[in-house]
């Protein structure tokens, strides 16, 4: 998987020091980009994980570059 560095400052360099709990086979996305997906959907209201997959999916369907530049990979939802 390939990972850019984050800029200095940001909300990405912020995330980037938390340690990836998950098994190295569930690791479809980085860490960083479903964190930033977490912070963007809590910050749009969503207070569920039914509602924060909902709004992916309608970023998905009316916005989906706002996914890619979040760090989500085009085309997995």
């Amino acid at each position: 998987m390939h990972e850019t560095v984050p800029p200095p400052g940001s909300l990405a360099e912020a995330l980037a020091a938390i340690p990836d709990p998950r098994r190295a086979h569930l690791r479809v996305h980085g860490l960083v980009p479903l964190l930033q997906f977490a912070v963007a959907a809590l910050l749009c209201g969503c207070r569920s994980l039914y509602a924060m997959a909902q709004w992916g999916q309608e970023r998905h369907e009316d916005d989906p570059e706002l996914l890619i530049e979040l760090g989500l990979r085009p085309g997995r939802h």
